[in-house]
């Protein structure tokens, strides 16, 4: 295929051979880039002569190079807008250029400003001779972006669905993502992770097909950044959570008196100027300084939260029964009337349409001209906003205690009544809120609170006795907090069980505020303004409401730059917070993928680095680890290449646009610090690496099946992967984000193993050993003949040792040849471990230990009377420890044998069941079970310790010994010396429960583990 080049700076335009093409197609493609050509150079005539933003053209027949309806090539580009009050939050702009190519089957490659190659694409659905016109846009992407909305406006014959295709241009990716559009809505796109940090991004139209159409004008709706604060309880989830972090620390910036009470919260449009509705119906409109822009008299009061829809529109309602529609100037543009008071915040849907409740019982959907779409009945009055899910579902409470889910088209779903005693208040209900996972939150009026499954499912359901004024607050993990109107604040588990309950404050009707530091505002009837820390202890507390008339009843509301809105009943706004001064930024940085091994090659991200209140300027990396930042002004993505053996701390500095700095690190080992379960092919849970001298969780993840046996192992980049009951192998970053997942047939109950080229090889109930690369692809995998319950080991040289329970042993080349097998006479469960000369140990449920040698020959073996399950360890000398379970006539044994099988020592442990969790340098063994025990080279007891679980240690290199724990109901994790005494211990959350997996070790020292309910967890010392 011959592709066009345009470039736009020089005025020049280049033919490039980029992939074979058809004589044929060959043939069509010059012909269309021709007239293409003369298109482009008659639009930069048309815009050099005046030709006006917005102006209907047609999309041109490929090749035509004319106009038929104008008598004017191409397609009218508005031209840039007002970029906004900054790069976050802008408004998205068309700038006034164009590039046109040979679609559709193509993909495109940014090599420089204004130059783009298309390159053919299979990913392609459309056939290039169908092909009747196409055009391409340069759109540009507000930092922080996570989707674009497009609307396109066209006239002329109708248009058929399945002619139109609008192709986003993925340069991360270098591809073009197609679908269809349609001619009579939006178009949304999610922006690709590979593409963080853009500016823009190509938008190709092509119309297949013979019909004529013209395109009148795109447009976009820029979604809400994540940290703008645009309707009430912040978002559409009416989450009361922010990113945030909030000036709580700062003074009070400015005061502005507004003449009546405040109850509401403030919002924000895309240019930072706030609005803030009062009891006398005054609506305002005040500049980021503290000064009032305009005012709006509403005919009622104003009770709720504005609503701000970021195409130029801020919604509000009033008692009157009508919801006013403004420009960003104060001028009316609409209005609508229900047929009762309106108490509540409207809600601007991701298609723009407005939704809002009516005290007349009814939920009115109305377009973005005001015009009514859908109304739905209630049956009682609703006070409560709207809170919508990312599928569009809409939730409210109608009356005092009714819940109803609606589509986003307004059928009915579902409703939930929670039974509480009739309302004796007047004004708003608490708002549901709509967690991150889905699930819908409700506190009502009267003390009844709970938690629902977004089909509907109850999940749990409570009552107190002194009600709710404030809505939920969804956090993390499912977790939820609520403020009681006495003044207490609770969290509860995603169970309902209750977490905390603090009295933060005395009686309070504000609303509960989170921002991303986990802390809380909320403000009270006596004027105080209230800050406490994640954990609930107090942060600090303000009193800015004055003796008469103070009360502090709104919601409290964060900006985007931190400053902090409250307002009073006396009728003042208070701002808190100062543009003075700066926060310092953030610094995160993890290794992001693995690129190869030989060379040792890892990229690093620091996408996840962040400024309280500015933004990210300068990336400086040190790459080798010896303390110079070698790569300076560079991007929050770069890549170290190690041929040399050792432990490297890779470090990103950052540096915001004030010029304070923050450094981040991560610690990168040319090999694997942890690849096998035990850490390393003689399973005896050592590592190289010091553990923590104190350690906290630094994070959980909840996987999607539970992890009875199925231990962390670790990659040389530092993704950790780990097997789950719900069939899949999880590889997930260092910080806690899932990288990718690889699904097998049945459930994984058995730690994977990783080869010295990052293979990852991992069994399953389904028979298979499979072999993975690093991307996540499969690389061959083998079928048994029975489920694989053991753990793989893989040899220096990359060969794959592992047993199945149709009791074979299998060996396999690193390309997945089939070496050689060994039978035994049970079922093999026990993972394989390595001596120093080749040779292979491994138990089965015949009761004997088997040693062979590389060839897959037996070299001995030995009868241990019981069923041997856990790996066997080898020590430095060669010795083999070994645990065999109950047999029919002998109790459950530890056992000790030289390297040629003999017996050295055995420990009998009265039938309980236990297994080899380490093998220290001084060859101190460790057994674990309902208590870990400790034995020397020669089988006497050391000592003994509570409070274990069945789960493996890890042992590093000055012999401390960590293992988790478990106390009561409460897991944890404990750190002892080599004599046992113990040095630090860290709590866990307690849904965890029982840890049975052994604690696997990283470069830096962090320790990975998996619960039985399905949580990968980390723990370290917070940097």
């Amino acid at each position: 295929m011959i592709s066009f080049r345009w470039d736009r700076e020089n005025a020049v335009g280049n033919w490039e051979m980029v992939d074979k093409m058809s004589a044929s197609k060959r043939c069509f493609a010059f012909h269309a880039r021709v007239g293409i050509l003369a298109g482009l150079l008659l639009l930069c005539t048309a815009c050099a002569s005046g030709n006006s933003a917005g102006t209907a053209l047609p999309v041109l027949a490929a090749g035509s190079g004319n106009d038929q309806e104008t008598g004017q090539s191409g397609l009218s580009i508005p031209y840039p807008q007002d970029p906004g009050r900054n790069a976050s939050a802008a408004p998205l702009s068309l700038q006034a250029d164009q590039f046109e190519a040979g679609l559709p089957v193509s993909l495109v490659s940014k090599t420089g400003e204004g130059s783009v190659i298309f390159l053919p694409h299979w990913e392609s659905p459309i056939d290039e001779t169908d092909v009747t016109g196409h055009c391409i846009y340069r759109l540009g992407i507000p930092a922080g972006q996570e989707s674009l909305l497009l609307e396109f406006s066209w006239s002329g014959p109708q248009l058929d669905y399945d002619k139109l295709f609008i192709g986003f241009g993925d340069s991360g990716s270098k591809r073009w993502i197609w679908q269809h559009g349609d001619p009579t809505g939006f178009q949304q796109f999610d922006i690709p992770a590979s593409m963080a940090g853009e500016a823009d991004a190509l938008i190709a139209v092509v119309i297949t097909g013979e019909k004529p159409w013209i395109l009148g004008s795109l447009t976009s709706r820029q979604l809400p950044a994540e940290g703008d604060w645009y309707t009430g309880m912040h978002d559409n989830r009416r989450s009361g959570m922010t990113p945030v972090f909030g000036r709580y620390s700062m003074p009070v910036r400015w005061e502005l008196d507004l003449g009546s009470e405040v109850t509401a919260g403030t919002v924000e449009d895309p240019l930072g100027r706030l609005y803030a509705g009062t009891a006398r119906g005054r609506f305002n409109c005040i500049n980021p300084e503290g000064t009032l822009r305009w005012t709006y008299q509403a005919g009622g009061a104003i009770l709720s939260s504005a609503a701000v829809d970021p195409n130029g529109k801020v919604l509000v309602g009033s008692t009157d029964g009508v919801v006013s529609a403004l420009d960003f100037l104060g001028n009316l543009l609409w209005q609508f009337s229900a047929g009762g008071e309106i108490v509540s915040s409207p809600l601007v849907d991701v298609n723009g349409r407005v939704v809002i409740g009516s005290r007349d019982g009814n939920l009115y959907c109305l377009d973005g001209d005001g015009m009514l779409q859908w109304q739905f009945h209630a049956g009682s009055p609703i006070q409560s906003s709207v809170a919508e899910d990312p599928n569009g579902n809409l939730y409210f409470v109608a009356g005092t205690d009714e819940l109803f889910a609606l589509t986003k088209n307004g059928t009915p779903r579902w409703s939930h009544s929670f039974s509480s005693n009739p309302s004796i208040y007047e004004g708003p209900v608490p708002a549901p809120a709509v967690g991150a996972d889905g699930r819908v939150y409700v506190a009502m009026l009267q003390g009844r609170y709970g938690c629902l499954e977004a089909d509907g499912t109850l999940v749990w359901e409570a009552e107190q006795e002194h009600g709710f004024r404030a809505s939920p607050v969804p956090l993390a993990d499912g977790k939820v907090s609520l403020l009681q109107a006495n003044g207490l604040l609770v969290t509860y588990d995603r169970d309902g069980m209750e977490l905390s309950g603090t009295k933060v404050t005395s009686w309070t009707r504000s609303g509960l505020t989170v921002d991303g530091a986990g802390r809380y505002y909320l403000a009270n009837r006596d004027g105080k303004f209230i800050v406490r820390a994640a954990d609930g202890t107090p942060s600090t507390s303000l009193t800015i409401g004055k003796e008469y008339g103070g009360e502090l009843d709104s919601e409290i509301s964060i900006g985007h730059d931190g400053n902090i809105y409250v307002g009073c009943n006396d009728g003042r706004l208070i701002a808190i917070g100062a543009f003075t001064g700066n926060m310092q930024p953030i610094a995160d940085v993890y290794s992001q993928e693995l690129l190869s091994m030989d060379p040792l090659s890892i990229r690093f991200d620091a996408c996840g680095s962040s400024d309280p209140d500015g933004i990210i300027a300068g990336y400086d990396w040190d790459l080798d680890g010896d303390g110079y930042f070698e790569l300076l002004s560079a991007g929050p993505q770069a890549v170290g290449y190690y041929d040399e053996p050792g432990n490297y701390l890779v470090r990103v500095r950052v540096t915001d646009n004030f010029g304070d700095t923050d450094t981040a690190s991560v610690s990168v080992a040319t090999s694997s610090p942890w690849p096998m379960l035990g850490g390393n092919d003689r399973r005896n849970c050592r590592t190289e690496f010091m553990h923590p001298q104190s350690a906290v969780v630094r994070w959980t993840l909840q996987l999607g099946g539970n992890c009875y046996y199925d231990s962390p192992v670790i990659g040389a980049d530092g993704t950790i992967y780990v097997g789950c009951a719900d069939h899949k192998l999880y590889a997930v970053n260092s910080n806690g984000s899932i990288r990718w997942t690889y699904a097998t047939n049945d459930k994984i109950l058995a730690s994977p193993a990783i080869g010295p080229d990052g293979s990852i090889y991992v069994g399953s109930d389904d028979g298979r050993i499979y072999a993975i690369n690093p991307d996540g692809g499969t690389k061959w995998y083998y079928q048994t003949g029975a489920a694989v319950r053991a753990s793989p080991l893989v040899g220096q040289d990359g060969t794959v040792y592992i047993g199945s329970l149709d009791r074979y042993l299998y060996a396999f080349s690193p390309e997945g040849d089939l070496l050689w097998t060994f039978q035994s006479f049970g079922e093999i469960h026990s993972s394989a471990s390595m001596g120093s000369d080749g040779r292979i140990f491994f138990g089965s449920d015949d009761y004997t230990i088997y040693a062979i040698d590389d060839s897959g020959a037996l070299s001995w073996k030995y009868y241990a009377g019981g069923a041997i399950r856990s790996a066997p360890a080898v020590a430095d000398s060669g010795d083999v420890v070994f645990y065999a379970l109950k047999g029919l006539s002998s109790d459950g044994k530890a056992f000790t044998l030289d390297s040629s099988g003999n017996l050295k020592w055995t420990s009998v442990f009265n039938g309980s069941e236990l297994l080899v969790s380490g093998l220290d340098a001084d060859q101190t063994s460790y057994f674990n079970g309902t208590e870990l025990r400790a034995f020397d080279a020669v089988g006497n007891k050391q000592y003994s310790l509570v409070g274990s679980q069945y789960s493996g240690v890890s042992l590093d290199v000055a012999g401390t010994v960590c293992r988790p724990g478990k106390y009561g109901s409460l897991p944890l994790v404990i750190m002892s010396d080599k004599d046992g005494v113990e040095l630090w211990r860290t709590d866990l959350p307690e849904e965890l429960n029982w840890i049975p997996s052994t604690l696997a070790t990283g470069a830096d020292g962090t320790m990975y583990g998996s619960s039985a309910n399905g949580t990968l967890f980390a723990i370290g010392t917070l940097d």
